[in-house]
Parts: structure tokens; C-alpha cells; sequence
């Protein structure tokens, strides 16, 4: 299990999110619109997304997504999620 923690591809949110997906997100200390909510992503990168509020867009860290649609993410880990391809998607 080691391993899978080490592997570079559980760090790419590439592989696991796409735009239309869901997440929450850690606390912010400047902003704290969307704390404690679900947020809708809008676009993907490979080390940060842009989610979707009801005001704005903002741009955020894979270290500070919680949960992807219900799956815990550890660490900006995705080890513990379904990748795209096994959800039926692309990547």
C-alpha cells in the first residue's frame, strides 16, 4: 500500500475529476464563501482545479480538496477514488 502513495499518478487530478464533478473543500483563511460546501468544478489541471460558486470561480489546490463525489482524498491523494476510465470517462 506504500507503493500507491508514492505512485505520481494518485497526485493528478487529471485522471480522476472532470469539469461537472463535485467536491469539498478545506477551509480558507482569506475567503470563506464556500466553506464547508459542495462546489461544482468547472475546469481541471493537473495540480489544482477551478471550482464554481454561486458568485464566482476560484482556483484551488488539489491539497485542499476534502471529497471527490463522496470519496474521502487524503492529502491531495486521490488513492481512495475511482480514476476517470473506471467511472466510465475519459484520461
Amino acid at each position: 500500500m506504500a507503493k500507491d502513495f508514492i505512485n505520481p499518478k494518485y497526485f493528478d487530478c487529471r485522471l480522476f475529476i472532470k469539469p461537472g464533478d463535485w467536491v469539498s473543500i478545506e477551509r480558507s483563511k482569506d475567503n470563506d464563501e464556500f466553506i464547508g460546501e459542495i462546489c461544482e468544478v468547472a475546469e481541471v489541471f493537473e495540480k489544482f482545479i477551478k471550482i464554481r460558486t454561486m458568485k464566482a470561480q476560484y482556483m484551488c489546490n488539489r491539497w485542499n480538496i476534502l471529497h471527490l463525489n463522496g470519496h474521502k482524498v487524503v492529502a491531495g491523494c486521490f488513492v481512495n477514488c475511482p480514476t476517470l476510465r473506471q467511472r466510465g470517462g475519459e484520461a
